[in-house]
């Protein structure tokens, strides 16, 4: 079967609150399409619902360090943060900026993110003004910051620190 078809069967099994019956069907597309994200995603989501979190950081640490791709350890990054481990998701968030080189807005958005989470509102602003440095006309960077008492002119932005 088409694995877009196994997506949205599984898709449809998360939303029927069925998450051993979506993991399935999720692992059954990715068998026809590895490393396909959305099933990775998919599986991700339904391992968190039935509570698996071996299998969850298992299942992501392995892809992540597989591909060394930055999307690839965003999630890692994410998932952990979702599941109650700061650590790993701080860990995996910044080897993925590192692997980025301080070039794309996602790891640092991702890592803006990460610190908002866990309150740490000085660490949210540092890496906002990173992510500035990448896209200084970007509305939501802006808005974000203003939202912390600060103005995002061009003296604000700070070069990425992977970036050096």
């Amino acid at each position: 079967v088409d694995p877009e078809v196994r997506f949205r069967l599984g898709t449809a099994y998360l939303g029927l609150d069925q998450p051993s019956l979506a993991r399935e069907q999720f692992i059954q597309g990715l068998e026809s399409a590895p490393g396909d994200a959305k099933l990775i995603e998919g599986i991700a989501a339904a391992l968190v619902e039935t509570g698996q979190r071996d299998e969850l950081f298992r299942l992501l640490r392995r892809q992540a360090e597989q591909t060394r791709s930055v999307d690839d350890y965003i999630r890692y990054g994410r998932f952990a943060t979702l599941v109650g481990d700061a650590d790993v998701g701080e860990e995996a968030l910044l080897t993925a900026a590192r692997i980025d080189e301080g070039r794309t807005l996602e790891p640092q958005l991702a890592l803006a993110n990460f610190y908002r989470t866990i309150g740490d509102s000085a660490q949210e602003l540092t890496r906002l003004r990173m992510a500035l440095f990448l896209d200084p006309s970007n509305e939501e960077l802006i808005t974000r910051i203003a939202e912390r008492g600060e103005v995002a002119g061009p003296a604000f932005v700070l070069q990425p620190l992977e970036r050096q």
